[in-house]
């Protein structure tokens, strides 16, 4: 009985921290496609004459930067945009975090990316929404880093990439989303765009 009470309480802490630690799920873009679309991911293609299509793209095991393959998406002359998105789980308010991936841009495509801000049932919050990263092409493989602050309401996060301008090609790859440790207090400096060393500095009071 003790050992299964241990058990259980371990699995209580567990599901605790997980509930309050978000991830990007199949960040690095390591499992099997569905369709084209990764899985732990969504999306669509707005094509030129309005229409919407499905999110088609394809595993790339020749140019990565993380494990053994990227994911490669392509915006032609029938694209408008590209939109994928993913939930990066349940967070809590006044908690800072780390958000980084990679990228290369081959062509002049546009890469922007937003963070979404729901209520912890789940409802968006869409006044809070905003275009955290933007990355122009072409460039080779580069990193890019910015900070995601929960506010008083949040209860899950995610993110939305769009792409457009174009034609071109794009390889992401090793999204990560890790708190970022910071005292009450203490300013962060937030970057406007990752192209230019334009920042804006906060403070943070939980």
């Amino acid at each position: 009985m003790k050992y299964i009470l241990s058990l259980l309480t371990v699995f209580s802490l567990s599901a605790s921290i997980c509930a309050n630690s978000p991830m990007v799920k199949n960040g690095g873009f390591e499992k099997n496609l569905y369709k084209g679309i990764p899985n732990g991911w969504g999306g669509k293609v707005i094509l030129k004459d309005g229409k919407v299509a499905p999110l088609q793209g394809n595993l790339d095991q020749s140019d990565f930067k993380e494990g053994k393959q990227s994911f490669k998406l392509e915006l032609n002359n029938d694209k408008k945009s590209i939109i994928m998105e993913t939930t990066l789980g349940e967070v809590q308010p006044g908690k800072v975090f780390e958000f980084s991936f990679w990228c290369k841009i081959k062509g002049e495509c546009r890469l922007t990316i937003r963070e979404n801000h729901l209520t912890p049932e789940g409802k968006w919050r869409a006044k809070l929404f905003k275009n955290f990263i933007t990355v122009n092409g072409p460039t080779d493989w580069k990193k890019y880093t910015a900070k995601i602050m929960t506010v008083s309401g949040d209860g899950i996060l995610g993110i939305t990439i769009f792409i457009d301008k174009g034609p071109g090609e794009i390889w992401l790859d090793d999204f990560k989303i890790e708190e970022s440790e910071v005292g009450s207090g203490d300013e962060i400096s937030f970057r406007i765009n990752p192209n230019e060393n334009t920042f804006v500095a906060l403070k943070y009071n939980p």
